[in-house]
């Protein structure tokens, strides 16, 4: 039995490691330290990769992307506020307010959000309209990683985003609020066991992504962030360096890696 794409038991809820290992034979892990964590614990695992690492160049074409959304020059914000309709009903709201916080100071800024779904769509187009932004708001269809290429900065949730905005090499900034009562169980049970959640800050020798989560999770906290991202130099810098080693580092033909991995073990068992 194969686990590919381990859950993050590393960061919360360390306890089910006992139920994957009873259960598996083998876990292949898209990140460095989900296999140094299961080794740990006595459980067989492969780092192998995230596919991300190997589609996505090195060099993203920012002017391409903007073709294919149909977007113009100038000073462009993706903003992703996740795939799940709770995340989304939670972060949809922020996002709007800072996007009204952003155009008092930056009246040029452009937006764009890619919806995951029709029904997120809907929940969106509500927290914008209530914000009274829709008509700075490019709305669009799936497409997140065009939205994201085509930016010169990215708010987003965090989870997988990051990973991609990280690997496109545009600065970002990450937010997050849990449902209350979520919050306060991880808050007051000590369930989380990392200090940052977004994977760049994770993956790096340091941090270097700002995070707001929860409470801190306000337009005029995450404003200042977002305008700090749009004025770093473009590909230069700190963060880009800290991007580009993170991307050769995940390259790791994942696919074709895996595979492998799965054939030696039923080689070995056979």
């Amino acid at each position: 039995t194969v686990h590919y794409v381990s859950p993050s038991v590393w960061a919360w809820r360390e306890g089910r490691v006992k139920s994957i290992r009873a259960a598996v034979d083998r876990v292949l892990c898209l990140l460095p330290f989900e296999a140094e964590f299961y080794r740990k614990h006595q459980v067989e695992a492969v780092f192998v990769g995230p596919p991300l690492a190997d589609e996505i160049p090195m060099r993203a074409d920012r002017q391409a992307a903007r073709a294919r959304l149909s977007i113009g020059d100038g000073p462009l914000v993706a903003l992703l506020p996740g795939s799940r309709q709770g995340e989304v009903a939670r972060l949809g709201p922020i996002l709007a307010e800072t996007v009204a916080w952003l155009r008092v100071r930056r009246p040029n800024l452009k937006f764009v959000v890619p919806a995951a779904s029709a029904e997120l769509r809907l929940i969106l187009e509500d927290c914008l309209a209530r914000a009274q932004v829709a008509e700075a708001v490019q709305l669009v269809d799936g497409q997140a990683r065009d939205a994201m290429a085509a930016a010169d900065a990215v708010l987003c949730a965090s989870g997988t985003a990051t990973l991609e905005a990280t690997l496109l090499k545009r600065p970002m900034t990450v937010v997050y609020r849990l449902a209350a009562f979520t919050w306060f169980l991880v808050a007051t049970l000590g369930w989380v066991k990392v200090r940052h959640v977004a994977l760049p800050n994770l993956l790096a020798s340091q941090p270097f992504v700002p995070e707001f989560l929860q409470h801190e999770a306000r337009a005029d906290q995450i404003g200042p962030a977002v305008l700090a991202a749009l004025d770093s130099p473009a590909e230069d810098g700190d963060w880009y360096d800290a991007c580009v080693t993170i991307h050769r580092g995940l390259q790791r033909n994942a696919s074709v890696t895996a595979a492998a991995t799965v054939l030696q073990l039923i080689e070995g068992s056979a």
